[in-house]
């Protein structure tokens, strides 16, 4: 059974991060919260190659830290066909964040690439 589950979370897709700065204002009301757009290549395939189904994502989950070596989720995301999220943080700053999928059976990604991004 242990093999199996290792092969399932082997199984599991590689999602390209990109983030670009929050810019502008906001017209929340927590003035100490500071943005970052993120967006993401939905996956499509497996990372063995095989043909992925959309409605097999349940969400992605973000995970973000000002160590590369020590990333803290920050916040799931519900869908399957969301490629892109506005993301608060608590304080502007420079942070790392990357992403993961995970399927409708609660299985994680391993994280996708990390990127170094100012929070406004």
């Amino acid at each position: 059974m242990l093999n199996n589950c290792k092969y399932l979370i082997a199984l599991s897709v590689i999602v390209i991060l990109q983030a670009c700065g929050g810019g502008g204002g906001s017209s929340s009301t927590e003035s100490d919260t500071a943005y970052v757009d993120l967006s993401w290549i939905n996956p499509k395939t497996r990372i063995d190659g095989s043909y992925l189904l959309s409605s097999s994502i349940a969400g992605y989950r973000v995970y973000y830290g000002s160590d590369d070596q020590n990333l803290q989720p920050l916040l799931d995301i519900d869908g399957s066909y969301t490629d892109n999220y506005r993301v608060g943080v608590s304080t502007a700053g420079s942070y790392f964040f990357a992403i993961t999928a995970y399927d409708t059976h609660g299985r994680e990604s391993e994280l996708s690439n990390i990127v170094f991004k100012q929070a406004y």
